[in-house]
Formats: C-alpha cells, structure tokens, sequence
C-alpha cells in the first residue's frame, strides 16, 4: 500500500502540466516517477463524486 504522500511526491503534487497523462469518467491518471528507486508507474486518481453517481449512493433519502 503506497500512501498518499508519497504518490503526491511522486506526481509532482498531482501535476497536470508535468504528469498527466489522460482522463476519463472515474478519473485522471498520471506518470509517477520514483527516482530514489528508479522506478516509473502510473496512477488513477479517482473522482470520489463520480463514483458516488455511479453507485447511485448520492440519492436523496427522500426518494426512497
């Protein structure tokens, strides 16, 4: 498991300009580049509110 911190560091603190490299319905992904390691990986930043819809969790209780 690979904590928040570190893939920040590792994506230039979520760069778009720098590390993006595509975006869909669920998210961005970005290169991360570890180089105390020397190793490269992507990540899928999720979209919290987009997978809510999906999931239908953001109805009203109302509508129930």
């Amino acid at each position: 498991i690979l904590s928040l911190k570190y893939l920040t560091e590792c994506t230039l603190n979520w760069s778009d300009n720098e590390r993006l490299i595509g975006q869909g319905v669920f998210g961005k992904v970005y290169h991360a580049v570890d180089g105390k390691r020397e190793i490269e990986f992507v990540v899928k930043r999720m979209n919290v509110s987009t997978l809510q819809q999906f999931a239908g969790e953001d109805r009203d209780a109302n509508e129930i």
